[in-house]
Protein backbone atom coordinates (compact mmCIF):
# COMPACT_ATOMS: atom_id res chain seq x y z
CA UNK A 1 0.00 0.00 0.00
CA UNK A 2 1.11 3.51 -0.77
CA UNK A 3 0.97 6.35 1.71
CA UNK A 4 -0.30 9.78 0.80
CA UNK A 5 2.39 12.43 0.91
CA UNK A 6 2.08 14.69 3.99
CA UNK A 7 2.09 17.88 1.87
CA UNK A 8 -1.05 16.62 0.07
CA UNK A 9 -3.08 16.10 3.27
CA UNK A 10 -5.55 18.91 3.86
CA UNK A 11 -6.13 20.87 7.06
CA UNK A 12 -9.37 19.07 7.86
CA UNK A 13 -7.53 15.75 7.77
CA UNK A 14 -4.94 17.13 10.17
CA UNK A 15 -7.54 18.72 12.47
CA UNK A 16 -9.23 15.35 12.99
CA UNK A 17 -5.98 13.78 14.27
CA UNK A 18 -5.98 11.04 11.64
CA UNK A 19 -2.71 9.25 12.20
CA UNK A 20 -2.58 6.82 9.31
CA UNK A 21 -3.80 6.77 5.77
CA UNK A 22 -2.88 4.10 3.29
CA UNK A 23 -4.47 3.00 0.08
CA UNK A 24 -4.08 1.07 -3.12
CA UNK A 25 -6.29 0.90 -6.21
CA UNK A 26 -9.20 -0.81 -4.44
CA UNK A 27 -8.93 -0.22 -0.68
CA UNK A 28 -8.03 2.30 2.02
CA UNK A 29 -7.55 2.50 5.78
CA UNK A 30 -7.62 5.52 8.09
CA UNK A 31 -7.18 5.39 11.87
CA UNK A 32 -8.45 8.12 14.20
CA UNK A 33 -7.44 8.29 17.86
CA UNK A 34 -10.37 9.61 19.88
CA UNK A 35 -9.77 13.13 21.22
CA UNK A 36 -12.04 15.30 23.40
CA UNK A 37 -13.12 17.36 20.37
CA UNK A 38 -14.55 14.20 18.75
CA UNK A 39 -17.02 13.70 21.62
CA UNK A 40 -20.56 14.92 22.15
CA UNK A 41 -21.95 16.31 25.42
CA UNK A 42 -22.51 12.77 26.76
CA UNK A 43 -18.91 11.73 26.20
CA UNK A 44 -19.49 9.51 23.16
CA UNK A 45 -18.02 10.08 19.70
CA UNK A 46 -20.14 12.59 17.81
CA UNK A 47 -21.90 11.12 14.77
CA UNK A 48 -20.39 13.86 12.62
CA UNK A 49 -16.87 12.75 13.58
CA UNK A 50 -17.73 9.16 12.66
CA UNK A 51 -19.26 10.22 9.34
CA UNK A 52 -16.25 12.42 8.55
CA UNK A 53 -13.95 9.43 9.12
CA UNK A 54 -16.17 7.31 6.87
CA UNK A 55 -16.10 9.95 4.12
CA UNK A 56 -12.32 10.32 4.37
CA UNK A 57 -11.73 6.58 4.12
CA UNK A 58 -14.32 5.79 1.44
CA UNK A 59 -13.15 8.78 -0.62
CA UNK A 60 -9.50 7.80 -0.33
CA UNK A 61 -10.43 4.34 -1.56
CA UNK A 62 -11.94 5.60 -4.82
CA UNK A 63 -8.96 7.90 -5.47
CA UNK A 64 -6.87 4.77 -6.09
CA UNK A 65 -7.15 5.32 -9.84
CA UNK A 66 -5.51 8.76 -9.56
CA UNK A 67 -8.57 10.74 -10.65
CA UNK A 68 -10.23 13.52 -8.62
CA UNK A 69 -13.59 12.75 -6.98
CA UNK A 70 -16.04 14.58 -4.75
CA UNK A 71 -18.59 13.00 -2.46
CA UNK A 72 -22.00 12.64 -4.09
CA UNK A 73 -23.73 10.80 -1.25
CA UNK A 74 -22.98 8.85 1.91
CA UNK A 75 -25.06 6.16 3.61
CA UNK A 76 -23.93 5.48 7.16
CA UNK A 77 -25.47 3.13 9.69
CA UNK A 78 -24.41 3.88 13.27
CA UNK A 79 -24.21 0.56 15.13
CA UNK A 80 -22.37 1.22 18.40
CA UNK A 81 -20.19 3.82 20.09
CA UNK A 82 -17.18 4.09 22.37
CA UNK A 83 -15.63 6.80 24.53
CA UNK A 84 -11.90 6.15 24.16
CA UNK A 85 -9.27 4.41 22.06
CA UNK A 86 -8.87 4.55 18.30
CA UNK A 87 -11.36 4.12 15.49
CA UNK A 88 -10.21 2.01 12.55
CA UNK A 89 -11.90 2.67 9.21
CA UNK A 90 -11.50 0.43 6.18
CA UNK A 91 -13.04 0.87 2.75
CA UNK A 92 -13.16 -1.34 -0.33
CA UNK A 93 -14.07 -0.39 -3.90
CA UNK A 94 -17.40 -1.83 -5.09
CA UNK A 95 -17.76 -0.12 -8.48
CA UNK A 96 -15.76 2.21 -10.68
CA UNK A 97 -17.37 3.73 -13.77
CA UNK A 98 -16.49 6.60 -16.08
CA UNK A 99 -18.14 9.24 -13.85
CA UNK A 100 -18.84 7.59 -10.49
CA UNK A 101 -17.25 5.22 -8.02
CA UNK A 102 -18.76 3.42 -5.04
CA UNK A 103 -16.97 2.13 -1.96
CA UNK A 104 -18.17 0.35 1.17
CA UNK A 105 -16.72 1.13 4.59
CA UNK A 106 -16.61 -0.34 8.09
CA UNK A 107 -15.45 1.47 11.21
CA UNK A 108 -14.43 -0.57 14.25
CA UNK A 109 -13.08 0.12 17.73
CA UNK A 110 -9.84 -1.23 19.19
CA UNK A 111 -11.57 -4.41 20.35
CA UNK A 112 -13.21 -5.02 16.95
CA UNK A 113 -16.69 -3.75 17.85
CA UNK A 114 -18.50 -2.51 14.74
CA UNK A 115 -19.15 1.22 15.20
CA UNK A 116 -20.53 2.13 11.77
CA UNK A 117 -20.87 0.76 8.24
CA UNK A 118 -22.17 1.97 4.91
CA UNK A 119 -21.18 3.16 1.47
CA UNK A 120 -20.21 6.30 -0.36
CA UNK A 121 -20.88 7.33 -3.93
CA UNK A 122 -18.31 9.66 -5.47
CA UNK A 123 -18.45 11.75 -8.64
CA UNK A 124 -15.37 12.12 -10.83
CA UNK A 125 -14.66 15.79 -11.52
CA UNK A 126 -11.24 15.50 -13.18
CA UNK A 127 -8.97 12.87 -14.67
CA UNK A 128 -5.76 14.35 -13.26
CA UNK A 129 -3.84 12.88 -10.34
CA UNK A 130 -5.03 14.10 -6.91
CA UNK A 131 -2.24 12.67 -4.74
Amino acid sequence: MASIQPDKIDRFFQSQHYIQISHDETSARVDMPIHPEHKNSRGFIHGGAILALADETAGTCVHGDGRTYVTQSMDCKFISNVTEGTLHAEAKLVHRGRRTAISEFRITSDDGTLIAAGQGIFFCIANEMLY
